[in-house]
């Protein structure tokens, strides 16, 4: 047991200097001493807790929790109408059956308790999230301070070699009481629980959540500092030096060998996240150290235009086709808009072009374009030469990795870079608008890698 202690504790130490996130927390249920025993009825009665929690987090979903607690509990026990015997010594040294014989026997009390968690946590869920949290805690219990009472106790001893009943010796701890009641503090047994927690949380701020939902400890250790010491395992102790001294053992101590702490409820945690977003770079800033080095992002792919039309960014590099050749040697060779029969745009083409999302090249902070990318540009640029009467709004998105102004201006870099693509395919420039939307409206929550991906992206609207 020293072993397993010692290791939670370096554990817990471990997991506090590397906590990622760090919360308070605050509980209120109902607890009981669970037991075995069909003699005694404990009811269930208020209970809370306040603590702080440590969690470091492996990913997105999965982490381990520490922290500590302080709890405090009450009990209430009733015990059936009966007679419950022990077996002891006297002072003279003769063997005897100690009889307790109880008429409305009723104990309450309460404790407080350090507990130490160690749980696996794991959460999950984009539009709702939820979270689980699953392990054991370690318990420290004080002293519980207890009232005992009866309307009649009838405390005998029976000595089987005499064959004889004594009940009315008082001074020899062996009488009737009737409206009895004592207090005493009975010793506790540090127990481990089986511990779950289980709810839903909410992002507050940035780097803070709000978790809410229930939970449970079970323990799975007994917590009867008396077990085996048959003299104290009597209803109330024998006190050779008088009845009025006799002193009690709990109800649930004295008629089963192991009792177990039941506590659940419900709880709210307030977290912070203490990490620190250096392993990604921030999309803005990427953008912003090529913005300082050229004015206009080097590709590997390049377009080239009249000299005041910007250079086309794309992903891998290709040959360039003929009619790009033909751009490079003069303004004039730039491809002429071929402008068929005006026709008014269809409803089909237009879902075809507005449902088009482009996703840029998957590289933090790129405005590169794909070659998937690339074949769905061509097929709206066609759409435009068929209908020369549309204008085209081309608009960038961003993840929400840092700065609203800074993702802003990605957003419309984004845009630009499209744009330029569409002029290289023969589209007039006055029939294009960039804009950005920045980080403001994400298609997806921004909870996960894979979900920032997706919000970095291009969209269309048309204008007729």
């Amino acid at each position: 047991m020293k072993k397993i202690s010692l290791l939670t504790v370096l554990l817990v130490c471990a997991n506090i200097v590397f906590s990622q996130e760090i919360a308070f927390k605050l509980g209120a249920g109902l607890s009981a001493h669970n037991h075995k025993s069909d003699q005694v009825s404990s009811k269930l009665q208020p209970c809370g807790h306040l603590g702080v929690s440590y969690t470091h987090l492996f990913g997105e979903h999965i982490g381990v929790l520490s922290g500590l607690e302080y709890g405090f509990y009450k009990i209430k026990n009733t015990l059936t109408d009966n007679v419950y015997t022990s077996y002891l010594v006297d002072s003279e040294g003769s063997a005897f059956e100690y009889r307790v014989n109880t008429e409305g026997y009723e104990e309450s009390g309460n404790f407080g308790a350090l507990a130490i968690p160690l749980m696996l946590h794991y959460r999950f869920g984009e539009k709702y999230k939820f979270y689980i949290n699953g392990g054991v805690k370690f318990i420290i219990p004080q002293k519980l301070h207890k009232t005992s009472n009866a309307e009649k106790v009838v405390l005998s001893g029976y000595y089987p070699d005499k064959d004889i009943v004594i009940e009315n010796v008082p001074k020899h701890g062996f009488g009737t009481v009737s409206g009895w009641e004592i207090k005493s503090d009975v010793e506790q047994k540090s127990t481990v629980t089986l511990s779950f927690e289980s709810g839903m949380y909410f992002a507050i701020k940035e780097k803070s959540r709000l978790y809410a939902g229930l939970y449970l400890d079970y323990g799975l250790t007994d917590m009867n500092k008396s077990s085996g010491d048959k003299e104290k395992t009597s209803l109330i102790e024998y006190s050779p030096d008088g009845i009025e001294n006799a002193k009690s053992n709990s109800a649930s101590f004295g008629s089963s060998d192991k009792i177990h702490l039941l506590a659940f409820g419900i709880q709210v945690k307030y977290a912070f996240d203490l990490r620190k977003k250096q392993k990604e770079k921030p999309e803005e800033v990427v953008e912003m150290q090529k913005v300082e080095k050229e004015e206009e992002p080097v590709v590997k792919e390049e377009v080239a235009v009249e000299k005041n039309v910007d250079t086309v960014k794309t992903e891998e590099p290709k040959p360039i086709e003929k009619e790009e050749v033909a751009a490079k040697d003069t303004a004039e060779n730039i491809q002429k808009e071929v402008v068929e029969p005006a026709e008014k745009i269809t409803k089909e083409e237009k879902l075809q072009i507005e449902g088009v999302r482009v996703s840029v090249n998957p590289v933090l902070g790129s405005t590169a374009l794909t070659a998937q990318a690339r074949k769905d540009l061509d097929k709206i640029a066609k759409i435009m030469k068929k209908n020369p009467e549309i204008k085209l709004e081309i608009i960038g998105h961003t993840c929400d990795i840092g700065s609203k102004e800074a993702n802003y201006r990605i957003g419309m870099k984004r845009a630009k870079v499209v744009s330029n693509y569409f002029v290289s395919k023969g589209i007039s420039r006055n029939r294009l608008k960039e804009i950005s939307k920045g980080k403001d409206q994400p298609l997806v929550p921004n909870t996960s890698e894979a979900n920032r991906l997706k919000n970095r992206r291009i969209e269309f609207k048309v204008v007729e």
